[in-house]
């Protein structure tokens, strides 16, 4: 069955995992901007929120959804380790209430 769908500017299959997904975002400049703005913005050290400005951090977030980071998961494999990693800091980031 054929879904027509929006042009995506990250074409990512269906749920990527977190690894696949950094690595299509470092490919793209602005995407990984997207990452690192959100690590600088919504800092988190020991599992606490550290960051200074909770607007940029919000900015950070909001645009962040918008790429592949976003909704990626981490099955059971070899790479899960790394793979939480970067699902924690994109979903469990402690700066970003519900």
């Amino acid at each position: 069955m054929y879904v027509h769908r929006e042009k995506d500017p990250y074409p990512v299959d269906a749920l990527p995992t977190c690894n696949h997904a950094l690595s299509v975002c470092q490919q793209e400049r602005k995407c990984i901007k997207l990452y690192e703005d959100f690590k600088t913005n919504c800092k988190v050290r020991d599992n606490k929120c550290r960051m200074e400005d909770r607007d940029s951090c919000h900015e950070a977030w909001t645009n962040l959804r918008r790429s592949p980071m976003f909704g990626c998961i981490c099955p059971n494999n070899h790479m899960k380790k790394r793979c939480d990693r970067i699902f924690s800091m994109v979903n469990h980031n402690p700066c970003v209430g519900k």
